[in-house]
């Protein structure tokens, strides 16, 4: 018997995807909540007048727009649309 495990990522809870289009569904929700921590640390660098926390800030906003991308990648590949 397979045990079915939910995983939680923030307030999002993924579930296991039986199908292509379940699997698109769960990466285009990883994606939206990438873009929302993305937007939230754009915002967060213009707040800071501390360069060094604007610079980490900025980096961080940087790698999440790699995940989107990554993100958006994958979805095209299983035949998803953005």
């Amino acid at each position: 018997m397979v045990r079915q495990e939910n995983i939680s990522i923030g307030l999002l809870e993924l579930k296991e995807a039986n199908t292509k289009k379940e699997l698109v569904g769960l990466i285009k929700s990883i994606r939206e909540m990438e873009i929302t921590a993305r937007d939230n640390y754009r915002s967060d660098a213009r707040i800071f007048k501390n360069e060094a926390i604007k610079k980490t800030i900025i980096h961080i906003k940087e790698e999440e727009d790699k995940h989107i991308e990554i993100l958006e990648t994958l979805i095209i590949n299983l035949g998803g649309k953005l």
